[in-house]
């Protein structure tokens, strides 16, 4: 199974806020800007910036039993107070938030909090990944398991559609955070696994979706899925033949694809 499989929304902030997988299109309210990101660009978020989703679904406030994950790179201006990364809230109290709150990653979920252990630094990007398997919630500080307060139980359920707000709170005007956020990724139906976590991170440097390492994976797109090509065969005299390397030519010297 693919990384991308599952993937329910992605925003790259390379260009604007629209959704790339599907139509989660935000709206930015107040003078958020194109800067540079962790990869290619990502928006920056100055006080009293914010941007909303107005969804007829809920993303990351799971059914009892419905796995998902989140992954989001921040580079924040300052790590005092609380601030908000990313705040999913139905119209039932219940909700799902990402916060910043003295240094740590905290995670919310129907009035309920958890901070990690690992400490956020301003001045550079980091990866903070979340997933939920149907029972517990994992928190993921470039790619390393915040083993310290995590696993944590939660009682996942949600009620109705969510409004969706990445830099503040979604029922109050507060909260603000201020700095840059790239690669916002959301899966319905997976939980991450350390290993996928571990490719995304990239020793550092990221991986956009659809997560493949140039020169690694190859893959088609079938039906707006991107999908592994598991292998890559040829026919020689009526007999198929697996391709074990791919070479091209660059400047008379050849270099291994694959």
């Amino acid at each position: 199974m693919a990384i991308s499989d599952s993937v329910v929304a992605y925003w790259s902030f390379d260009s604007d806020m629209t959704d790339e997988v599907n139509s989660y299109d935000w709206t930015n309210s107040g003078t958020s800007d194109l800067a540079a990101g962790k990869i290619s660009h990502a928006r920056d978020f100055t006080p009293n910036d914010y941007a909303y989703l107005n969804s007829t679904k809920s993303l990351m406030i799971p059914t009892t039993n419905n796995d998902c994950s989140i992954n989001v790179w921040i580079n924040p201006d300052t790590t005092a107070g609380t601030t908000i990364i990313y705040d999913e809230h139905d119209s039932g109290g219940g909700g799902f938030i990402i916060r910043l709150s003295a240094g740590f990653i905290n995670i919310w979920h129907d009035a309920t909090a958890t901070s990690g252990a690992i400490g956020i630094s301003t001045g550079s990007w980091q990866m903070i990944t979340i997933t939920y398997d149907g029972t517990d919630y994992r928190l993921y500080v470039n790619g390393t398991l915040d083993s310290t307060s995590f696993p944590v139980t939660k009682n996942a359920t949600k009620n109705t559609a969510a409004n969706i707000y990445i830099g503040r709170y979604s029922h109050a005007a507060s909260g603000y955070f201020t700095g840059g956020i790239d690669e916002l990724t959301v899966w319905a139906g997976k939980t991450l696994t350390q290993a996928e976590i571990t490719t995304i991170y990239n020793d550092g440097t990221g991986l956009q979706y659809p997560f493949t390492e140039a020169g690694t994976n190859t893959q088609i797109n079938i039906g707006d899925v991107w999908k592994d090509v598991e292998g890559i065969q040829i026919n020689i005299d009526d007999v198929w033949k697996d391709v074990e390397g791919i070479q091209i030519n660059i400047g008379d010297d050849w270099k291994e694809v694959f």
